[in-house]
């Protein structure tokens, strides 16, 4: 059974769309495996979208293809809130730690590349 870490986090560059008159912001909803050090998905929000449901969306499709992991790790509150409901339901234990190391190492990888 797998630990999980799980966050919402902003791109460190703006990404142009044609469609809107500004630079977006967006968020990625990463879902990572905190033993294996493998990232399973990385999405970014779309314009106008709730990056906490995008989150859930995600995290439930991983459940549901590769089972409920014993526990899924954020670094905030906010984050926790969102899955907290999927967890309660999944019997899935929480925990809020300081560093995600997973995702923390693939967020200094994207802005040395200029993500």
């Amino acid at each position: 059974s797998k630990s999980l870490e799980v966050d919402l986090v902003y791109l460190i560059r703006p990404i142009a769309d044609e469609n809107f008159s500004r630079p977006l912001n967006p968020r990625m909803a990463i879902i990572a495996d905190h033993e294996k050090g493998y990232v399973y998905s990385g999405n970014l929000t779309k314009p106008g979208m709730d990056a906490g449901e995008s989150l859930v969306t995600d995290l439930t499709r991983w459940i549901l293809e590769h089972g409920k992991p014993r526990k899924i790790m954020t670094r905030n509150r906010i984050v926790n809130t969102y899955i907290s409901d999927l967890c309660r339901i999944c019997g899935i234990k929480t925990e809020l730690r300081q560093n995600l190391p997973v995702i923390e190492d693939v967020m200094e990888q994207m802005e040395r590349s200029g993500f």
